[in-house]
């Protein structure tokens, strides 16, 4: 099963070309609530959720990616309006999909996190409203993955070779980038390129 890293199409074509993706910095994230969609009621709790964040922006990074390309929200939301791209991956290492929730959850009365399902929970959730990402996460950590990660200025980015396997590109159907043959040469030929285009009879988009 392939999932779908969504992106302008300028960086799309420059992960193409350096053979890798951008990290994303756990504290850097869209959500505010990322790491943090649990009920503190204590202070102790408060001081565990927080030292618990910051332990782990240390240790890793992660790449968002999405189950599905044919959502008009992913588009709109994260390939700049139609104009960009999504590249679409088999994954050769373990992802997680996000888990949506409605409310925050409660942790133990002590400190917290002490049980699988309250780190679950804590790492692995986020509210209803981003549901239709269908996101499928990947944890990239440093310590263990430095060999597949290059370091440019504050940036980290997780080469492909050996993690993730190009299978798929496709335009967004405002993309500018309407000479897909020169972007089918740059690519091996298991590489799909194509247009994406809205569906005449639903809410999705198609195969151009």
């Amino acid at each position: 099963m392939l999932v779908y890293y969504y992106t302008p199409a300028e960086y799309g074509i420059k992960a193409i070309e350096d053979q890798r993706l951008k990290i994303s910095d756990i504290g850097a994230l869209n959500d505010p609530f990322e790491y943090s969609n649990v009920v503190t009621e204590t202070e102790n709790q408060q001081d565990v959720m927080k030292k618990a964040k910051t332990d782990l922006q240390k240790m890793k990074g992660v790449i968002c990616f999405s189950k599905y390309w044919n959502k008009p929200l992913m588009w709109a939301h994260y390939a700049e309006k139609h104009q960009g791209m999504a590249l679409g991956f088999k994954v050769l290492r373990n992802t997680y999909p996000i888990e949506y929730i409605r409310d925050k959850g409660k942790i133990g009365e002590e400190s917290g996190l002490e049980t699988e399902e309250e780190m679950k929970l804590m790492f692995r959730s986020k509210h209803v409203g981003w549901k239709y990402e269908k996101e499928s996460r990947l944890d990239v950590w440093y310590k263990k993955d430095e060999l597949s990660i290059d370091v440019d200025k504050d940036l980290r980015f997780l080469r492909f070779e050996g993690n993730l396997q190009l299978r798929e590109v496709i335009l967004g159907c405002n993309c500018k980038l309407t000479d897909v043959s020169s972007i089918q040469k740059r690519l091996p030929s298991e590489v799909d390129v194509f247009t994406a285009a809205a569906d005449l009879h639903k809410f999705e988009m198609i195969r151009s």
